[in-house]
C-alpha cells in the first residue's frame, strides 16, 4: 500500500453546513454552548461549526454529530464535578476545512473521576486528535474511531509519571502525504510538519494499547499506516497488542519506537513498518508472538542498553525476510548486568530469508559493556532460501569483555546449492579476556559443501565451548582464526571440504588450545572418511601445531579420529600421530557433566581391546 490522497470529509459539507441546522459558535464561547439542560444530556445529529475553544464542563452525550473546526480552534473536555462525570462521543466526524486545528484536550483535574467514551468517530486535520489526562479514576475508551491527516492521533497531557487507564481498541490511524496548512504557531508545535509524525505517542505514562494477542477476531486490532511512526514511547511503561503496523516511512519510520521506560509487544504484525520496524533505544523490550515482514532494514533493534534493561525477543516470532533492503532481523547491543537472572534472551524466533537478499544477518548481539550474567540465544530456526554468494549470516557475535555468551539449540539451514559465502554462526572478540561462552546443541546444515562458507567462523574466541554441535555441508566446518582459546567436545564434524581449519591457505597463523579427550566425531552421518574430500583438520603453514593438539578417546578409526591423510599440520617433522593423539584414560562423556552424577567412565584395557 502506498500513502495516498483521499477525499476528506470536509468536502462533504463546506457548501451546506448550515448553522440553522444546528449551531456555529465563534469567538468568546460559552462553555456547555447547545447542551441541553438534564442529568443525562444529549446532542443528536447535529452539525456544529465552532471559531474558537468550545468547552464541554459536564455530563454530555454527543451522537452522529459533525464538527466543522476552523484554522487555530480546539474542543476543550474539562468537567466541574464533586463526582465522576461522562462524556460521550459516538459516531461523529471532526475535520477542518482545508486548515489545521488543535485538537480535542481532556482535562479532569476538576472532578472525582471521568469516564470519557469515543467510538465510531472520524477525527481529521488535528495537531493532536485527542489529548488524554492520566490518573487511575479517568477511563478512557477509544475505540473503532479512524484518525486520519492529525500530526498526532492520540498523546497523554500530565507526563508525570500517571497511569492512563484507557481501552485504545480497533482504530485506524494514518495520513496522506501532505498535512492541511497551519498557522506558523500551530506548525511550531508539529516536528516534521508537513508530515504526520505518529499515531499515538505516550510520554511519562503507563498505559495499553491494543488487546491480548490470539483475540483478533473481536476487531480490537489498531492499525497504523502512512505516517513517520505508529506508536512512540517516551520514559513511560506502555503494552502494544494485536496491532498492525505497516507502510511507514522506510528512511527515519518505525512501527514501534520506544525511548526508555518499558515496551511489551505481543502478537502485533509489522509489514513495511519503516526502516526498522521495532527501535528501542535504552528500554526494556519483551516481544512475543509477533511477525515482521515486507520492506525494512531492521526488524528489532535493542540499543544504548546500560542500565540492566531486560531484553526478551522470544516465543514464536516470526521474520519473513525477502526484500534487499534488509540487513539485520534482531540487532541487540547487550544490556550492562550483573547477577544470576539472564537480562537479554533471544529465544524460539522463526526466520526464514528469501532468495534476493544479500549480506542480511539474521541475529546480531554486539557487546560494548560489561556484563557478567548470561545471554541466552536458545532454539531458534533460521532458513537462508538463497540462490547465490549472498554472504548471509546466522548468528553473529561481536564479544568484547562480557561473560557468559550461551548459544544453544539453534538449527540454521542454508538451502542453496550454492556457492555460499556467509556464516552459520561468526563469533569476534576483540581482544578483552572474558569467560564462560558456550555454543552447544546446534545444528547447521548446508544442501553441499558449497552452501556456506563456514559452519561456524571465528575470530580470537576466548574461553567458548564447543559442545554437540553438528555441522553437515560447508566450504570449511570449523574456522579458527587468530589465538583461541576455546574447548572443542563431542562435535560431529560430517560432510565438508574441510572438517576443522585453524587459520587458511593465505593467513596469518592460528592456534586453538590444546583439546585433551573431547569426542568429537568425524562423518558421523554416514561413517565415510572421504566426508571432508580435502581434509579432516587443515593448519595453514604459519601455524604451530604443538598450540593446537587435538586429543581424542573413542578410536584411532573413523568416524572418530581422522586417518592420517586427512590430517595436515604444517609441519612434517611433527608427525599427526603426535599432533592428534588417542588417549584411552580420559573421560568418555564430556558435556555438561554434572556434580552430583557418578564420575564419567574411563575406557578400560579390555574395552580398549574391543574398540581396536
Amino acid at each position: 500500500m502506498s500513502c495516498f490522497t483521499e477525499l476528506h470529509t470536509c468536502s462533504s459539507y463546506e457548501n451546506d453546513f448550515i448553522c440553522s441546522q444546528g449551531y456555529c459558535f465563534e469567538g468568546q464561547i460559552d462553555p456547555n454552548a447547545g447542551i441541553p439542560g438534564g442529568i443525562k444530556a444529549s446532542v443528536n445529529g447535529k452539525n456544529i461549526e465552532v471559531d474558537g475553544v468550545y468547552q464541554i464542563t459536564r455530563d454530555v452525550a454527543f451522537v452522529d454529530c459533525n464538527f466543522k473546526m476552523h484554522p487555530g480552534s480546539s474542543i476543550r473536555v474539562a468537567p466541574v464535578s464533586a463526582g465522576v462525570v461522562r462524556v460521550r462521543f459516538i459516531r461523529c466526524k471532526f475535520f477542518g476545512c482545508g486548515d489545521m486545528w488543535y485538537g480535542i484536550t481532556v482535562d479532569a483535574s476538576s472532578t472525582d473521576g471521568l469516564d470519557f467514551y469515543f467510538r465510531d468517530c472520524t477525527l481529521e486535520d488535528a495537531a493532536v486528535g485527542l489529548t488524554l489526562d492520566e490518573n487511575r479514576e479517568n477511563w478512557y475508551t477509544i475505540t473503532g474511531n479512524e484518525f486520519f491527516n492529525n500530526h498526532l492521533g492520540i498523546t497523554n497531557m500530565q507526563k508525570n509519571d500517571l497511569v492512563l487507564n484507557a481501552a485504545i481498541l480497533g482504530n485506524k490511524f494514518y495520513s496522506t502525504d501532505t498535512l492541511a496548512a497551519a498557522t506558523m504557531t500551530l506548525q511550531g508545535l508539529m516536528p516534521y510538519y508537513p508530515r504526520a509524525f505518529a499515531g499515538v505517542e505516550l510520554i511519562r505514562t503507563s498505559a495499553s494499547i491494543g488487546g491480548a494477542s490470539g483475540y483478533s477476531h473481536l476487531n480490537i486490532e489498531n492499525e497504523f499506516y502512512c505516517m513517520y511512526q505508529g506508536l512512540r514511547e517516551v520514559a513511560s511503561s506502555v503494552g502494544s497488542g494485536e496491532s498492525y503496523f505497516h507502510d511507514l516511512d522506510t528512511a527515519i519510520g518505525s512501527g514501534i519506537s520506544a525511548a526508555g521506560g518499558s515496551m511489551y509487544v505481543d502478537g502485533n504484525r509489522f509489514e513495511s513498518a519503516g526502516g526498522i520496524a521495532l527501535n528501542a533505544e535504552g528500554a526494556n523490550l519483551e516481544v512475543f508472538n509477533s511477525e515482521f515482514g515486507g520492506r525494512s532494514s531492521i526488524g528489532v533493534n535493542s540499543t544504548g542498553n546500560l542500565n540492566g534493561e531486560q531484553v526478551d525477543i522470544m516465543e514464536n516470532n516470526s521474520f519473513d525476510i525477502n526484500d534487499t533492503a534488509w540487513t539485520r532481523g534482531i540487532w541487540l547491543t547487550r544490556s550492562q548486568a550483573s547477577g544470576t537472572v539472564a537480562h537479554n534472551r533471544i529465544l524460539d524466533n522463526q526466520f526464514e530469508v528469501g532468495e534476493e537478499v544479500k549480506g542480511l544477518s539474521a541475529i546480531v548481539v554486539v557487546d560494548q559493556v560489561v556484563a557478567t550474567d548470561e545471554l541466552h540465544i536458545r532454539n531458534n530456526t533460521i532458513t537462508a532460501n538463497q540462490v547465490d554468494s549472498t554472504g548471509m549470516d546466522g548468528i553473529s557475535l561481536y564479544i568484547n569483555n562480557s561473560n557468559n555468551f550461551k548459544v544453544s539449540n539453534n538449527t540454521i539451514q542454508y538451502s542453496n546449492p550454492g556457492p555460499g559465502s556467509g556464516f552459520g554462526i561468526f563469533l569476534s572478540s576483540s581482544g578483552m579476556v572474558s569467560d564462560g561462552h558456550s555454543v552447544t546443541g546446534n545444528t547447521i546444515t548446508g544442501e553441499s559443501n558449497d552452501a556456506l562458507q563456514c559452519c561456524i567462523h571465528t575470530i580470537r574466541a576466548y574461553n567458548v565451548d564447543f559442545c554437540e554441535n553438528e555441522i553437515d555441508h560447508s566450504q570449511w566446518g570449523l574456522h579458527f582464526n587468530n589465538t583461541n582459546y576455546v574447548s572443542l567436545r563431542e562435535n560431529r564434524i560430517n560432510r565438508h571440504e574441510k572438517g576443522i581449519v585453524i587459520g587458511s591457505p593465505s593467513g596469518s597463523a592460528a592456534s586453538i588450545s590444546s583439546q585433551s579427550g573431547r569426542g568429537n566425531t568425524w562423518s558421523a552421518l554416514t561413517l565415510d572418511p572421504d566426508d571432508c574430500t580435502e581434509h579432516c583438520i587443515y593448519m595453514n603453514t604459519a601455524s604451530n601445531p604443538l598450540f593446537s593438539q587435538i586429543n581424542v578417546i573413542e578410536s584411532d578409526e573413523m568416524p572418530f579420529l581422522p586417518p592420517e591423510n586427512k590430517i595436515f599440520p604444517n609441519s612434517t617433522s611433527i608427525p599427526p600421530s603426535i599432533w592428534v593423539d588417542y588417549d584411552p584414560n580420559e573421560p568418555a562423556d564430556y558435556c555438561d557433566p554434572e556434580e552430583d552424577e557418578q564420575p564419567p567412565l574411563i575406557v578400560t584395557p579390555f574395552e580398549r581391546g574391543i574398540i581396536l
